[in-house]
């Protein structure tokens, strides 16, 4: 089994199979076949071979769920889960720390939790959409061990006491002899339903005392170490004390 870049030749055979369904009045992404194409064009189209036979594909970049589907005849075999995984392990590669799409048909929903997904407020149109966070595990040099305390949250909170937090983490953490805090674990810094317009918010505390109480985009964040991934989602691994 492989996973490789579509061929003009894996393309017409994807798009064949598409049309055939259509044709029988299946759901199908027929609909989609002119941006599947330009995918191929633009190397986002990639193709599941097994014994050198197009059982599957997926469209999209690292971190989109954009398309994704397997051959009629070849589903309930695990090819969805294998293609799906394997998107999951390119984002975590490309450094990206939220994945987002929706499911379409809106039964493929169970499928996408079974991956480890969790629904969240669509973005757009009637279907659902499902979010998945990858945090991973940091390497902690030798250092004085700290107390993290780190509050994720709407920026309402910034402003308002009944506006609750949406998580907060305590990752260990040492801090190095320069005074930079090294974390044992990604922090990503993500609210999956903020309201439209609002921004992702954060406090970050270390043995007690607040270094950062404001919204991530800021200036200030990136100085404590607050980064952003090609999504432009954001997250930290160190925090820098000297600020």
């Amino acid at each position: 089994m492989t996973i490789e870049l579509a061929t003009q030749e894996d393309l017409e055979t994807i798009l064949a199979w598409l049309a055939a369904e259509a044709a029988a009045g299946n759901p199908t992404f027929h609909g989609n076949r002119n941006l599947i194409a330009k995918g191929q064009e633009e190397s986002e189209l990639y193709a599941l071979r097994e014994a050198g036979e197009v059982v599957a594909f997926a469209l999209g970049k690292p971190g989109e769920i954009a398309i994704q589907e397997t051959r009629p005849d070849q589903r309930g075999k695990g090819y969805g889960r294998t293609l799906a995984q394997w998107g999951i392990d390119r984002a975590r590669i490309a450094d990206i720390v939220v994945i987002e799409g929706e499911c379409s048909p809106p039964t493929s929903l169970d499928f996408w939790k079974s991956m480890g997904f969790r629904e969240m407020r669509p973005r757009y149109g009637y279907n659902p959409w499902v979010y998945l966070t990858l945090s991973k595990p940091l390497p902690v040099p030798p250092g004085k061990l700290v107390e993290v305390l780190i509050r994720i949250f709407d920026q309402d909170h910034l402003y308002y006491d009944n506006v609750p937090v949406a998580i907060e983490h305590r990752p260990s953490a040492a801090q190095d002899a320069h005074g930079v805090i090294h974390l044992a674990e990604r922090i990503v810094i993500y609210v999956p339903d903020l309201p439209m317009g609002h921004n992702v918010s954060l406090e970050i505390v270390v043995n007690g005392e607040r270094l950062f109480f404001d919204k991530a985009k800021r200036s200030q964040a990136a100085a404590f170490g607050v980064m952003r991934d090609a999504g432009y989602e954001f997250y930290i691994d160190r925090i820098f004390t000297n600020a």
